[in-house]
């Protein structure tokens, strides 16, 4: 009996098994598209973000661009270019639209199967918060409200086959306490901040699937203004910099179920930033971007963007002799755009081109020639997107990359016949440097009645063995020196005739200054020969010397055998 006992209790359990199993599956429902739902017909909303789209960047075409901003007094700046006391020039310029889009993206959080909008969209960085708001279309309750970063995929249990609303909003801002807390989610109205970027995104879906993706694409709802500062005419990487709006942007309050502005925008006091990124896929930190907010599409008369603060990284010897950076100091300089129409969801960007400042000579003898000096010698760097430069000290060297022959464009290269040009001309922003001539240069050593009127020469001051110099006007500091200084850095001759890179042998090093002008002696064929000239100076004579030019054929091509030289240039 016991036996059979057992026997029978065994078999009643494996039957309240098999029904327990049975009542499981019948609590259970299969959703329209096949999908299996949770207990309870709950489902699962798996949230992530897509991108922001960024079809709206516009210049702002036609437009003329001005300064204000503090000239040096004396000094014929050219019409797009302002020199600024503290020791920098800038030119204002429009950038055009320069935005491809990184990728396409299908928004399809909508209640018709199988259709989607495609939009041109760019990744937003991981780690930025957002906060998102379910409601319940037929009732308007509200299912979830919650605040989520960018990268997580984050699941809210909804009911399924039910229709839900949603909207979300961020300041594209990594840090959590930048987000306002939404005071009533029921009649959602929120802050669109202090100079923020703020974003929003909205939709209704129907959850049918256990994991029914929502994605959420945000758009710009502000006016954007973008300050782009680019360092490349300074031959240097943007440190630090700060760029200041007052009184002319404004905020308001932003309705999140209606998607519009609410009640009367505010006037931002101050606005200011020293938040700057270099462009999507730009490998470079010369060129950064800091970015301006406003709620009001009226038009400015004039939109004045103050940059008050300005370092720049210096190249590899300023960083050996323990001077990595340069800082222009408190500044005050003012940007203007007349005419500016700031249209809301889109973005205007304007570029601040940052240059090297000129030092300026004035010829003896009533000034009759007036010369901007760049404060170093020009040099080349192979293979780099801004490869003319001058050197941030100007230091005494004889590094190959520094010596040109005459008419060539690249260092330790001839130049060929009929191909000679100006390397100067070839520094960014090209054409507003030059080669300097031989007027150039007897504004510091004299001329001849018979050259042109007689002017006298400057009395240079010298350093045996380093470098003589010529007392200049413009701004010190931060710079080294506000005098034309030529290094004893001697000069070479090539080692081979060759198209090619040529090896070197140098010479005169710590003795003489030998700089090429851009000015030739005119010589007609079948002459064999040039002449050109070029600035030469020793431990106590200074002046201009005639060379003779060598036309030798090279293959197909003739080319323009020199000495090979340092080169300076001077502003246009």
């Amino acid at each position: 009996m016991n036996k059979q006992f057992k026997m029978i209790w065994s078999y009643k359990a494996v039957i309240l098994l098999f029904l327990y199993a049975v009542l499981l599956m019948q609590g259970c429902s299969k959703s329209t598209n096949g999908g299996e739902l949770l207990l309870g017909d709950k489902t699962r909303l798996t949230v992530s973000v897509l991108g922001i789209v960024e079809g709206g960047v516009i210049g702002n075409k036609g437009q003329s661009l001005a300064t204000k901003a503090a000239v040096k007094p004396g000094l014929a700046i050219a019409s797009e270019i302002v020199s600024h006391i503290e020791g920098f020039d800038s030119r204002f310029s429009v950038v055009e639209d320069e935005f491809k889009g990184d990728r396409m993206v299908s928004i399809s959080n909508n209640d018709k199967e199988g259709t989607a909008t495609t939009v041109r969209a760019e990744s937003m960085s991981n780690g930025i918060y957002y906060h998102l708001i379910v409601y319940k279309v037929s009732d308007n309750s509200v299912v979830a409200s919650q605040v989520m970063r960018s990268g997580d995929a984050v699941q809210i249990i909804v009911d399924g086959g039910v229709q839900y609303k949603w909207v979300a909003f961020s300041y594209n801002t990594a840090v959590a306490a930048d987000l306002p807390a939404v005071a009533d989610p029921a009649a959602p109205v929120v802050s669109m901040g202090q100079n923020k970027d703020f974003l929003y995104a909205s939709g209704t879906i129907t959850v049918n699937s256990l994991n029914t993706p929502l994605g959420i694409v945000f758009s710009h709802k502000l006016a954007r203004i973008g300050v782009e500062l680019n360092t490349m005419g300074m031959f240097a990487d943007l440190n630090t910099a700060t760029v200041v709006n007052e009184n002319q942007l404004k905020t308001g309050n932003f309705n999140l179920l209606t998607g519009t502005v609410t009640g009367a925008l505010t006037t931002i006091a101050t606005a200011s930033t020293s938040t700057f990124t270099r462009p999507t896929a730009y490998g470079f930190d010369d060129r950064s971007t800091a970015y301006f907010y406003t709620a009001d599409p009226a038009s400015l008369p004039n939109l004045n963007i103050k940059l008050t603060g300005l370092s720049i990284k210096l190249d590899a010897y300023a960083v050996s002799q323990s001077q990595a950076t340069r800082n222009f100091g408190v500044l005050s300089t003012v940007y203007s755009s007349p005419n500016f129409v700031p249209v809301l969801g889109q973005s205007k960007t304007f570029r601040i081109d940052l240059l090297e400042s000129p030092i300026t000579t004035t010829s003896n003898n009533g000034g009759a020639v007036v010369t901007r000096w760049a404060r170093a010698n020009l040099y080349y760097v192979s293979g780099d997107h801004n490869p003319y430069r001058f050197h941030h000290l100007n230091q005494k060297t004889q590094d190959n990359n520094t010596f040109f022959a005459f008419g060539a464009i690249h260092p330790q290269t001839y130049a060929t016949e009929g191909a000679e040009a100006d390397p100067c001309a070839l520094v960014y922003p090209t054409g507003v440097w030059r080669q300097a001539t031989r007027s150039d240069y007897q504004g510091l050593v004299g001329r001849s009645i018979l050259e042109g009127g007689f002017i006298s020469a400057k009395t240079p001051t010298r350093v045996a063995g380093q470098y003589l110099e010529y007392a200049a006007v413009g701004t010190a500091s931060p710079y080294p020196t506000n005098a034309v200084r030529f290094n004893l850095n001697g000069s070479a001759v090539g080692v081979s005739l060759v198209v090619g890179l040529i090896d070197l042998n140098f010479g005169f090093y710590g003795q003489n200054a030998e700089v090429w002008t851009s000015t030739s002696l005119i010589s007609l064929p079948p002459l064999v020969s040039l002449g050109a000239i070029h600035y030469e100076a020793t431990g106590t004579t200074h002046g201009l010397v005639t060379d003779i030019l060598d036309l030798q054929l090279l293959g197909a091509v003739n080319v323009v055998k020199s000495n090979f030289m340092n080169v300076r240039c001077v502003r246009n």
